[in-house]
């Protein structure tokens, strides 16, 4: 999800590869990597997605409401017909996962306007996909309570 993250910034920016200055809200976000002139930290800590706890205990006694199968091919536009069908397995839609996104607070950072860009950030995920094959229906995640979560943060 980090890499996702920084990747749409990025792309929004105009940049066609990483950033690595170490002084812009992409750097100061999501870290800028060794380069010869700064190393700047990462101000955010991404955990793992594990399954709800409510999902946990679904999945334990039925595994296959957690799966879908999707029917896919490649449609021959002169003949009209079907090529190389070929199904699928991918996460359900209705299934859950927590997280946990650590916001590490440094006296020189704008906190203010760090959160209004990860905000920002996760509201271009809203719009986009995690994962590969997005623009045929997969990947699309739920990130309303992670805004809702960095707007608490923004009015403390």
């Amino acid at each position: 999800m980090k890499g996702k993250l920084r990747s749409l910034l990025e792309r929004e920016s105009g940049l066609n590869e990483p950033c690595s200055c170490g002084t812009c809200d992409i750097c100061i976000l999501f870290g800028s990597g060794a380069t010869k002139t700064t190393n700047r930290s990462s101000v955010l800590i991404f955990r793992d997605c594990h399954l709800t706890s409510n999902n946990t205990e679904r999945f334990k006694t039925d595994k296959n409401q957690f799966f879908e199968i999707k029917s896919e091919n490649i449609i021959d536009r002169v003949k009209g017909t079907a090529q190389h069908p070929r199904q699928i397995e991918r996460v359900a839609p209705s299934i859950e996962f927590d997280t946990e996104i650590i916001f590490n607070e440094y006296e020189e950072d704008n906190k203010a306007e760090l959160l209004k860009k990860l905000k920002h950030t996760f509201e271009l995920l809203s719009n986009d996909y995690l994962g590969g094959s997005g623009t045929r229906g997969y990947g699309k995640v739920d990130v309303s309570s992670i805004i809702q979560k960095i707007e608490e943060l923004s009015s403390q």
